[in-house]
């Protein structure tokens, strides 16, 4: 499974599921959705209306994902990375394995 397939497999659950009123945004999602997987990427960019201090609850909520995508079989395994950046409202790093 490609790199693409995963993240698309990723916005499912986030499709089923947005509590945060997530929206997609970058060449990712045009990737995906538009352009027929024409480039790899391995990130998916958000914004979000809610507060800055959900931040918490969005990690909970983004390692729900990965845990559900282990159990169907998706993913073989995901860790949490290290966060940080300036630049980012919620610099998240999920790692996960194929």
């Amino acid at each position: 499974m490609t790199i693409l397939k995963i993240l698309k497999e990723i916005l499912k659950e986030i499709e089923e599921n947005n509590p945060f009123t997530l929206i997609l945004k970058g060449g990712t999602g045009l990737a995906i959705y538009h352009l027929n997987y024409h480039r790899e990427s391995e990130d998916l960019d958000f914004d979000t209306v809610n507060p800055k201090d959900c931040y918490g609850e969005l990690e909970v909520y983004f390692l729900t994902i990965l845990e559900t995508l282990k159990k169907k079989g998706v993913i073989s395994d995901y860790k949490k990375g290290k966060s940080g950046g300036k630049a980012l409202a919620f610099p998240l790093y999920l790692h996960f394995m194929l």
